[in-house]
């Protein structure tokens, strides 16, 4: 199990294809992982769902949703080598 305290950010995107595709690579590797899904069209955990009705000008909404991927931090090394990432930092 990634518990908060022992996991490491591996990636983050806005496209779900490329999300399957990175965990696709993952399970292949027998590397456990955790996937958020963040809706962004909430401007605030106070005012959740004010944008969708409001509307926002020149929204995307296929870009609504961000996906970050998380492995234990042992692990990260070998899922930067089989999905093929590099790191920022």
């Amino acid at each position: 199990m990634i518990h908060l305290f022992n996991r490491c950010e591996l990636a983050s995107c806005f496209n779900m294809e490329q999300c399957q595709a990175i965990e696709k690579a993952l399970r292949d590797n027998q590397i456990p992982y955790h996937t958020k899904v963040i809706d962004r069209s909430s401007p605030s955990a106070f005012s959740m769902g004010a944008r969708e009705r409001g509307g926002t000008l020149f929204h995307d909404m296929a870009q609504n949703w961000r996906y970050v991927i998380y492995v234990k931090r042992k692990d990260r090394e070998a899922a930067l080598d089989c999905t093929g990432l590099r790191p920022i930092r």
